[in-house]
């Protein structure tokens, strides 16, 4: 939800100067720039890899939430699976971060950084960080085995 929210907000602003007196604003989904019809031009940072980012980390939330409605088997354990889903987001909207860093014009201009894509890559980052932790966890209900007294142990 979170991710979506910083998908949604502005990431960069434009004052009318050059745009026919349009404000204008881009974010993650589009980086499309002015009005409508020939005032429209794009800024240049990829939002395609962002989009799928996105739509990944849905899926991985539908995954988490999937258990609790039906019984899906899978041959590997579905914290693997949530892991994959947000690492690979992550991947993907580092790419659109790193893309919309390369933004600056010259070492005076701060076009590149937006705090709200600063904002989101946390958010991912954050998803995956959970996803590894709740993967090193041990099960519910799985303890291990304990040695008792008198009996050699077979693994060693």
């Amino acid at each position: 939800m979170l991710f979506t929210l910083f998908m949604l907000l502005p990431w960069y602003g434009f004052e009318g100067e050059g745009l026919d007196g349009f404000d204008t604003t881009t974010n993650g989904f589009s980086d499309a720039v002015g009005g409508r019809g020939l005032f429209t031009f794009e800024i240049g940072y990829a939002t395609g890899p962002a989009v799928l980012a996105w739509l990944l980390l849905l899926a991985a939330a539908v995954w988490v939430l999937l258990p609790a409605f039906t019984t899906v088997r899978v041959p590997v354990p579905h914290r693997v699976v949530t892991v994959g889903l947000t690492g690979l987001a992550l991947l993907l909207f580092l790419i659109t971060w790193i893309d919309a860093l390369a933004l600056a014009d010259g070492p005076g201009d701060e076009v590149g950084f937006s705090v709200v894509a600063f904002l989101a890559l946390l958010t991912a980052v954050a998803a995956v960080v959970l996803a590894v932790l709740a993967l090193l966890r041990p099960q519910r209900g799985h303890t291990p085995p304990t040695p008792q007294p008198g009996v050699p142990d077979r693994g060693a």
